[in-house]
């Protein structure tokens, strides 16, 4: 887990900034359906180490897309399809 922070107006706000594969996990799809959602500007993500000749580059997705994608989306996320599973 990593955070950003964000001018906002006249604040900075922190946010939560998460792997590739969390974000995944959360909304119950592969790593690959997010790397592609992100080629094509479905999700937003910041990346770290900005180095051309590294492959060592990371993105990491915020907090509020993935929740704003659990929103949108009809399907229940995974960590909710677990919490209903726990209660039943």
């Amino acid at each position: 887990m990593s955070e950003t922070q964000t001018f906002y107006g006249n604040r900075w706000e922190t946010e939560r900034l998460v792997s590739i594969e969390e974000a995944a996990y959360r909304l119950g799809v592969s790593p690959w359906t997010i790397r592609d959602w992100i080629k094509y500007g479905k999700i937003e993500s910041n990346k770290l180490g900005d180095d051309p000749t590294s492959c060592q580059t990371r993105r990491l997705v915020p907090n509020s897309e993935v929740e704003r994608l659990m929103r949108e989306s009809r399907v229940p996320a995974r960590r909710e399809l677990q919490a209903a599973s726990v209660a039943a």
